[in-house]
């Protein structure tokens, strides 16, 4: 799990050949660039599949995809 030092809430996580990206808060902050981060991890982990979550509140959202 990688945490991104300016932003406490971002949460990265990866497992074989997935990354998710996991947010709490507002869906509109940072958004991308949260997907920018995910997308720069996957590169350098020479993942295939970048999935980003919202959390907001107890619901779970997705909040988009990128290959």
């Amino acid at each position: 799990r990688v945490i991104r030092p300016n932003a406490p809430r971002v949460y990265v996580a990866y497992k074989g050949k997935k990354i998710v990206v996991l947010r709490l808060g507002d869906k509109n902050t940072n958004q991308k660039q949260d997907i920018k981060l995910a997308r720069q991890l996957a590169k350098q982990l020479g993942l295939l599949e970048v999935f980003v979550y919202v959390m907001d509140g107890d619901q779970t959202a997705a909040s988009g995809s990128a290959r």
